[in-house]
C-alpha cells in the first residue's frame, strides 16, 4: 500500500540545497507539504523510497501569483529478478581529433514487466543494488562523462567495469556515457 509511505522534499535557494522536510502520504497516496515559499529563486524536489526503490521527482518552481503546485510519482511493486531487463539497443560513436579519440557509448536498457527492477546482491557503496551492468573501460580512458541516464553517485565502478545502481522501473531508460583515449 502506498499509504503511510514518507515523502522527502528537499528545498533549493539559487539551486543551492537549504534543507529537508518529510510528510507521510495519506491512505489515497496524496501528501501535502505546507508553508513553502512561492519566490523564483525557491525550487524543490521531492523522493521516495518504496519496496527498496528509490523514486524521485520533477523539480518544482512556482510562477508568479501561483500558490499551489501538483505533482504525481509514479511507484511500481519491486522485483530482484532481471529476467524482464534486457538492452534492445547498443551502439559505439568514435571521433578521432587531435588529442586521440574520444568514444561515446549508447545503450537502451527495457524493463519489460509491471515491476521496478530494484536489483539483486550486496547493497553498493552508493546505497543500492547493481541493477544495470555497463560495459567495461579500456584501462586507459580517461574523462569519464556522464551524458543521460546516470547519476553520478549512484554509479559503482569496479574491477570488471561500471554498475548502475539506480532502480530500473517498466519501460526503457536510454543511458550515454563517452571517455578519452590518448
Amino acid at each position: 500500500s502506498v499509504a503511510g509511505q514518507t515523502v522527502t522534499l528537499t528545498t533549493y535557494l539559487n539551486d543551492v540545497e537549504t534543507g529537508n522536510s518529510t510528510a507521510k502520504s495519506g491512505a489515497d497516496g496524496r501528501f501535502v507539504f505546507n508553508g513553502l515559499s512561492t519566490a523564483s529563486s525557491n525550487s524543490y524536489d521531492i523522493k521516495l523510497r518504496y519496496q527498496e526503490a528509490e523514486y524521485f521527482g520533477e523539480l518544482l518552481t512556482f510562477a508568479d501569483n501561483e500558490t499551489t503546485k501538483s505533482t504525481v510519482l509514479t511507484v511500481y511493486d519491486s522485483t530482484s529478478s532481471d529476467g524482464a531487463v534486457s538492452v534492445t539497443s547498443a551502439f559505439t560513436i568514435v571521433v578521432f581529433d587531435q588529442d586521440g579519440l574520444e568514444v561515446t557509448e549508447h545503450l537502451v536498457f527495457a524493463n519489460d514487466s509491471d515491476r521496478a527492477y530494484i536489483g539483486s546482491g550486496e547493497i553498493t557503496s552508493t546505497g543500492g543494488k547493481r541493477t544495470l551492468k555497463l560495459p567495461s573501460l579500456p584501462a586507459e580512458a580517461t574523462d569519464l562523462q556522464y551524458i543521460a541516464g546516470l547519476i553520478p553517485f549512484r554509479v559503482f565502478p569496479d574491477a570488471t567495469g561500471l554498475s548502475d545502481t539506480t532502480t530500473m522501473p517498466p519501460g526503457e531508460k536510454t543511458i550515454i556515457y563517452s571517455y578519452r583515449l590518448s
